[in-house]
């Protein structure tokens, strides 16, 4: 399928990469599928939602907007940060650029270069 990358800027042919996520967390309707262009190698997802989408996937009571008091809940936010950042090193390699939309506080980036040389950057649209 022919995309506006936002990546290299440019029409290109996208295939699919990830069908049919779902968020288990909070809910939100509908499934989320990926694509990856063939020129840059840019992951995104297809449609892209708007702004205004984005921001109603993101209740206030998300656990990204708050600190983790407990201990035990520290360490397995750790642990589910760890894995997830496995999954990424599988899926991109240890070597590369990580852009998370949605990022709060980026807190996470921290234990996610304990597992892979990646690059980061992250914007987060609530204050």
């Amino acid at each position: 399928m022919m995309i506006h990358c936002s990546g290299c800027e440019r029409a290109t042919e996208h295939v699919s990469f990830f069908e049919g996520g779902k968020d288990w967390e909070y809910g939100v309707p509908g499934s989320f599928n990926q694509s990856r262009c063939t020129v840059c190698g840019l992951v995104a997802m297809v449609p892209m939602p708007s702004l205004e989408e984005i921001l109603t996937f993101y209740p206030n009571t998300y656990h990204g907007y708050q600190a983790a008091t407990s201990p035990v809940t520290r360490w397995l936010i750790e642990r589910n940060l760890r894995q997830r950042a496995r999954v990424y090193k599988a899926l991109i390699g240890s070597h590369g650029m990580i852009l998370d939309v949605g990022a709060a506080d980026g807190a996470h980036f921290d234990i996610w270069k304990t597992e892979g040389a990646w690059e980061f950057a992250g914007f987060e649209f609530n204050p």
